[in-house]
């Protein structure tokens, strides 16, 4: 609420918060006259930062601390810091790529939400120090940190992300180069030097990837020595592909991370194949999602976009249906017509149906990744289920 003249002289104080790291809304009321200040528009911060230096040495006396990236490090470009440390690394979605998930010391993805087959769990439980560098609640299902102690920083001081799981010992906002003195204080660490690779190895032992689900998938575009993009939707095989593929500098995970719309992969692809030419993009969708966007796949067809629709179908609403109490009815979750390859072939679009895991990998690698091509895998709907068990 402010006067006009104000909003002319002061334009970037007033909307500072759109201009933010972390952007928030902004509402105006413009009126003419003289305005009485702007004090009605500062809100007291009640965030009193601890010292850095008190920070630094609690991660000098850790034996095994554990490290979680957020989004942040990602913006601020920290990637020969954090391919420094020798100690295991999360990421949550919105961070993944600042790490090479092909190093051994990165250990996957971080939701807050992991059960007993996640790596996250078994991390929390070895670990006896979480440092959390740049991790927004808002890029986080849950608030898990198995109960150990806690020490965040970020990068600029933003209230409204604030509420954060104890015990946390240390809330920091720091520059840059304050980032900076964290990971030289982390590089003198080093422990679970196998702990990452181990973990990986016995998450995909875990999800057999002999049998024909959306893992084997996954496995197949994660075996590509190319650069590509992934998008995921949302559902239960999104869960799958956040732990089976690896992200780097050449392989970008795109999507809305925790706040994922049914469908939206489909779109963010498209932006994503516009913006970067050249680059296939892998979008995956589910039953739910490719209802809203036909439209969009005559658009995918009509730019010839190097997009590889990966239909993921078990022919229901999986990922309600896995949580629907024991005896209830599932009529309402059932697809009756869930087959679309026949509708994309008819639009135009190179279309495949497949039913194994060999079908499905020679569908892969025979897709020239300059036109757009339409894969339908159909699942067991019962193994489809049950698949995300004991991930989260």
């Amino acid at each position: 609420y402010c006067s006009i003249s104000e909003f002319v002289h002061n334009p970037r104080e007033i909307m500072s918060e759109t201009f933010a790291e972390t952007p928030g809304p902004l509402h105006i009321d413009l009126f003419e006259g003289t305005s009485k200040g702007s004090q009605d528009r500062i809100k007291e911060s009640k965030y009193l930062p601890s010292s850095l230096s008190s920070a630094l040495s609690r991660i000098g006396a850790a034996v095994r601390p554990l490290v979680i990236l957020g989004s942040v490090t990602k913006r601020v470009r920290l990637e020969v810091e954090i391919a420094s440390l020798k100690l295991p690394i999360l990421t949550t979605a919105a961070a993944r790529g600042v790490l090479s998930e092909n190093s051994p010391f990165a250990a996957g993805i971080f939701t807050g939400d992991g059960k007993e087959h996640s790596p996250e769990v078994h991390l929390l439980s070895a670990c006896d120090l979480v440092i959390a560098i740049g991790v927004r609640t808002s890029e986080i299902t849950g608030q898990n940190f198995g109960g150990r102690p806690i020490l965040r920083f970020d990068y600029i001081e933003s209230t409204h992300v604030r509420d954060f799981p104890k015990p946390i010992e240390h809330d920091i906002s720091c520059s840059l180069n304050g980032l900076k003195e964290v990971f030289s204080a982390l590089e003198s660490l080093e422990w679970g030097n196998d702990l990452a690779s181990e973990l990986r190895i016995g998450l995909l032992d875990y999800l057999n990837l002999d049998q024909w689900l959306p893992a084997q998938c996954f496995k197949v575009i994660d075996d590509l020595k190319i650069p590509h993009a992934l998008a995921l939707d949302t559902g239960s095989f999104c869960t799958i592909g956040e732990h089976v593929w690896r992200a780097n500098r050449d392989r970008i995970l795109i999507g809305s991370n925790n706040g994922r719309f049914m469908g939206g992969s489909i779109p963010s692809s498209i932006g994503m194949a516009i913006a970067a030419p050249g680059i296939p993009v892998y979008c995956a969708v589910g039953d739910g999602g490719i209802q809203a966007y036909p439209a969009e796949l005559k658009l995918i067809l009509a730019l010839k976009l190097p997009i590889c629709i990966l239909f993921m179908s078990d022919g229901q609403y999986g990922s309600i249906a896995c949580a629907a109490p024991d005896g209830s009815s599932m009529s309402a979750l059932m697809i009756k017509m869930p087959s679309w390859y026949r509708v994309a072939e008819a639009m135009g679009m190179n279309s495949a149906r497949c039913e194994n895991g060999t079908s499905f990998r020679e569908t892969i690698e025979n897709w020239d990744r300059q036109s757009p091509l339409f894969i339908e895998c159909v699942f067991d709907r019962s193994a489809y289920l049950v698949m995300t068990k004991g991930l989260r």
